[in-house]
Parts: C-alpha cells; structure tokens; sequence
C-alpha cells in the first residue's frame, strides 16, 4: 500500500543556547534502511559551519556545536551510512538573503542561528468591532496547523484569529467573525478567509483541516462555511490580488439565499423563532411521532388553556410564560430573554481550497 507524504526540505533550524548552537534536521523515509534499539538507521550526515566541514552524524538528527555562534552560518549533506566520500563544496553565494536559503547540489539549505530559541513571524492582527449589543471586541490568535500550501518544500503556517467575545456553545451572545490567514515562515501574508456572520466564534466551530488531499504536493485547507464567508488573496507585495466569496449551492440559489444574508439570531429573533415552533406544535414531527405530548401545557407541567393550532396571541402568551416562568425554574441561570448570538437555521456549506487560497469546490 503507498502511503502518501509531504514533499518536504531538508527543514534544517540552527537555535543559539548556553552550550553553542543546537541543530536540528529531517530525515526523508526514502532514507532509512531499518532500525535499531535507539531508532531508524539509514543515512549519515555531514555537518557544515561556514561552508567548512565540522562533523560527521551518523545516529541523529540533531548536533550540538560547542563552538557555535550566532554569526555562523550552517548546512547539512546526507551521505549513505558507511559511504562518505569527496563532497561537491557548495557555491559562493551571498549570505543576506534570509533565514534560509537551497543550494544546488543537494545539500540543505543554508541557515542563519536563532538568537531567541524561537522563531518569530510576524502577523497582521484583523481590526476588531462592536457587536449589535454594542459590546466592543478585538482578535487574538488562538489554532494553527502547518501545509506547504505553494509547493516550494517549507512549510506555511495557517493561523485562526478568534475575537475576545468567542463564544462555546454553552453560553449566549454576539460575537466577532472568525478569520484564517495563511503566512509564510517570513510573515507574508498569503490569504486571509473571512467567515463571515453565519459562523459563530469559538472552540467548537471552525476545525480547519490543511493536508495536501489530492497528491499534487500543495497542501488543501477545507472548513466548514456558510453564506458571507469571503477569501481575499494578496500579493506578494501585500496588496489585494482578489476577493471573492464561496460558490453557493445551485439549490440555495434558486431560494433566494445571498451572501448578505444574516441567520444571527437577536433576543426579538429568538421569540419569533418559539412562536412559530408553538403555533405548528401539533405537526411537529416528534409530536406527531407520540416523543413529544400533544399540548405545550403538559410540557410545561400547567393545566390546559389553549385551542389548538394556537392563535398568534396565544402563541405569543406561551413563549412569554415558556421563557420568564418556566425556564428560570428550571435554573436559576435560564436568561432566555437575553437568547441571542446563535445561528440555528440557515444553510452550512463544505468548501475545499486551493494552497493558493482559490475555492475548489463547495457543497451542502
């Protein structure tokens, strides 16, 4: 059976400490030959500080250079285990270039040494709002997974800003949009995915998966969505390269739903939603299944009032005993007046994209 895995380089890091300079390297399956009792066995490595050969690694993938400083620059070549030989010198090349830069002729990259043991990469935070209670809120990063998304062998860092108002499903209230955006290992922003208002922030709404599912060796992202989320792709630059929102469904088309649709439920929302639930009780499916009793009153434990199908007014008369009578006996913590920030109706969509950001496909 083929087992499908990411194209990746060498991802050689060099990270300063107290004892000289640590590094740390990948080891390619193609590589190993078997295994022992400390681990794989397969291939060894050279260790190069400053284009001059300082070691020879050939049960790791990690060193430690005692005599390591943060000016040095660093490279590793594999050779198989038991076989070294002469080795290509790498080529004159500046060294200003960045962190990290591929050679030619097979070795890794050259890298410069972390001065902190961590690499920072800079973001650009969304600007935060108000919500329609008026409750003001900012954005702060919460998930990430990692994919290389543009197929150069590094990976990009996909990163999900929450707002401060990011809600579980337990709890009520407005809140922010969530966001995605895509970065490379030097801060450039590649995408940023707007939600939009039809998917609720917090722990248990948007589980971003990024893996490269169709083999062409540029990592998929695929999330759920909803009507109003919108891609924006950026140049390299940082400039707006498009903005588009998904595909909706055919289907969802025909009934007339939009992108400026809004399913977030207000506190007035949330009334109108029981009064229409009350008023067709008795054609209820789990009603008419004998799950539910025939009347609200026997739900509610109070003797029998109403005519059924009840009357707007007395529709109306039952949510207002259901929400200021019988939830707060329930508990002391039932506020249903204040029941608003849910998205209960409206469509959910399943949208694929592209590691550049493109929509591949959309569905219900």
């Amino acid at each position: 059976m083929s087992v499908q895995r990411e194209e990746l380089q060498r991802g050689l890091i060099a990270v300063l400490t107290e004892r000289g300079v640590f590094l740390s390297w990948r080891l390619f399956l193609r590589e190993t030959t078997g295994s022992n009792r400390t681990g794989l066995t397969g291939t060894d490595f050279i260790v190069y500080r400053n284009d001059q050969r300082i070691a020879l690694v050939t049960d790791s993938t990690n060193y430690l250079d005692p005599e390591g400083r943060k000016e040095d620059l660093y490279c590793v070549e594999a050779v198989p285990a038991g076989q070294e030989g002469e080795t290509a010198e790498p080529a004159e090349q500046s060294h200003t270039a960045g962190p990290r830069r591929h050679l030619a002729d097979g070795r890794s990259a050259i890298v410069s040494v972390w001065a902190k043991p961590y690499w920072d990469i800079p973001v650009k935070r969304p600007t935060g709002g108000v919500t329609p209670a008026g409750e003001a809120f900012e954005y702060h990063i919460n998930d990430m997974s990692v994919g290389d998304v543009n197929g150069d062998g590094e990976y990009e860092y996909i990163v999900k800003w929450d707002p401060s108002n990011s809600h579980d499903v337990s709890h009520t209230g407005y809140t922010g949009r969530c966001i995605i955006d895509c970065y490379t290992f030097t801060g450039e922003i590649l995408w940023r995915l707007d939600m939009g208002p039809n998917i609720r922030a917090g722990a248990h709404y948007t589980q971003f998966m990024v893996f490269d599912y169709d083999g062409d060796g540029r990592a998929e992202m695929a999330v759920k969505s909803a009507p109003g989320t919108k891609m924006t792709r950026f140049t390299p630059d940082g400039s707006i390269l498009s903005e588009s929102f998904i595909t909706l469904p055919e289907e969802d088309r025909v009934r007339g739903i939009t992108h400026a649709d809004d399913y977030v439920c207000s506190a007035t929302d949330y009334r109108r939603h029981l009064c229409d639930l009350f008023r067709g009780w008795r054609e209820h499916k789990e009603v008419q299944a004998g799950h539910w009793p025939q009347t609200l009153e026997e739900c509610f434990g109070i003797a029998r009032k109403y005519d059924y199908p009840l009357s707007e007014e007395d529709a109306e008369a039952l949510v207002e005993y259901f929400i200021t009578v019988y939830a707060p006996s329930r508990s002391a913590n039932n506020h249903l007046e204040r029941f608003e920030g849910f998205i209960y109706e409206g469509p959910e969509y399943l949208t694929m994209f592209s590691g550049d950001g493109k929509e591949l496909e959309t569905i219900p």
